[in-house]
């Protein structure tokens, strides 16, 4: 393991996905292309020294190897990069949908509990209108009840 690697994986460091998948990428095919100059570099000195055709042959068909093997890593690295980017944008594009909704549920909720508090005042204000009919029902039939008392007392 990279010493780089030990921070991360006690929280010290943070590595995204994609540099994490890249770094091994490039860190394999880093060797390889090392692997290739050496080659290239003995490929040049064995033709300059005009060895023979055979290990001449064998070293280009191995720099051919190692090209073909550089090729692939970028292509897996560009492939790496291009999914982690996908899957980011999908991430990023979940993550908005859910702070909309929040937004929405937010302003739901505000909107649910105005037309509570709207039904409660006037619910109150049925029930203090009522609360003076009765009130004035009462009255009314107090004096009914008093004017024919009064009328009983006169006959």
């Amino acid at each position: 393991m990279p010493p780089h690697w030990i921070g991360y994986m006690h929280g010290k460091r943070s590595f995204t996905m994609k540099s994490r998948y890249t770094y091994i990428a490039s860190e394999a095919s880093e060797l390889v292309r090392k692997t290739y100059d050496l080659k290239c570099k003995h490929l040049r000195h064995v033709e300059w020294k005009r060895e023979r055709s055979e290990q001449i042959d064998r070293t280009r068909a191995v720099v051919k190897d190692l090209y073909s093997r550089i090729k692939v890593a970028i292509h897996i690295i560009d492939s790496i990069s291009k999914r982690i980017e996908e899957i980011r944008d999908r991430e990023l594009q979940h993550r908005q949908i859910t702070i909309n909704l929040e937004t929405e549920l937010n302003s739901l909720s505000s909107s649910f509990s105005k037309w509570v508090n709207a039904q409660k005042s006037y619910l109150q204000a049925i029930y203090n209108w009522l609360e003076k009919c009765v009130l004035m029902l009462q009255k009314t039939s107090r004096r009914l009840a008093e004017g024919r008392e009064g009328l009983r007392l006169l006959s």
